[in-house]
């Protein structure tokens, strides 16, 4: 593993670190745990099978215009939108300048732009003072061991609600282990209407989907046409997560 070094932007010390194998590149926070990983002769594709996962909000609400990112890590997600959902216009709020230092120079992610912002701001002050609306949110705050506390309270997952869209999606990034998933979803039931859950290929991570308005869509028929149409767009394996996906109630199964 190759230790990047930087100057100090805050007054705390965090370890960036990038690794090299087979062709991915992966970042480090500080532990060997891999936080994002990228293919280096295909930059833009979603190597980890969680990204893919958080992807599956897209069988429920295809058409997202304004998105958010509460962290960035290598950029995955943000870069997956700017290439491949060209109508997107994506806003990434991430706490750390050496992170972002690293995703620009080392994983690909673009400069800012009209349709591409990335703010470096903590995730629960940038909310509250945000007034806009977002059709899909993406939280996925981890620091080198856990899931932020902060970007992962009762009361910041309440500010989120009020941030999206009248159908708006919130999909959060979560640990199946040591009762990650439970205690997230206990807090999403408080603002969110709807949960459903997508797990990982890999085990260890579900994407969480909790939405502002029912979707009414578990067991539509139509979703099999969606899941096909997509996977023929995105490649992204739409019709495992189709199959894969439960409500909320049925988590102690997985």
């Amino acid at each position: 593993m190759r230790k990047w070094k930087f100057n100090r932007f805050f007054d705390f010390e965090q370890t960036v670190e990038i690794s090299e194998k087979g062709g991915i590149r992966y970042l480090h926070l500080g532990s060997k745990t891999v936080q994002s990983a990228m293919q280096i002769n295909d930059p833009n594709e979603l190597v980890l099978s969680y990204t893919r996962a958080m992807m599956g909000f897209l069988l429920f609400r295809p058409e997202p215009k304004r998105v958010l990112m509460i962290g960035l890590g290598g950029g995955s997600l943000p870069k997956y939108f700017y290439h491949f959902i060209p109508h997107s216009e994506i806003t990434v709020i991430e706490n750390s300048q050496k992170v972002l230092m690293v995703a620009k120079r080392q994983f690909c992610v673009p400069e800012n732009n009209d349709r591409f912002k990335i703010v470096v701001e903590d995730g629960v002050l940038w909310l509250s003072k945000n007034k806009r609306l977002f059709d899909v949110i993406m939280a996925d705050g981890y620091n080198e061991s856990s899931q932020v506390e902060s970007l992962a309270s009762e009361s910041f997952y309440s500010g989120l609600h009020q941030a999206l869209s009248k159908e708006g999606v919130l999909v959060v990034n979560s640990w199946t282990k040591d009762g990650h998933l439970k205690k997230n979803i206990t807090k999403l039931r408080s603002s969110f209407t709807e949960i459903i859950l997508i797990p990982a290929e890999r085990r260890g991570n579900t994407a969480i989907l909790a939405f502002k308005k029912p979707s009414n869509l578990l067991g539509n028929l139509d979703f099999k046409e969606r899941a096909r149409v997509l996977d023929l767009k995105y490649r992204l394996g739409f019709n495992k997560m189709l199959t894969s996906l439960k409500e909320a109630t049925h988590y102690e199964d997985m």
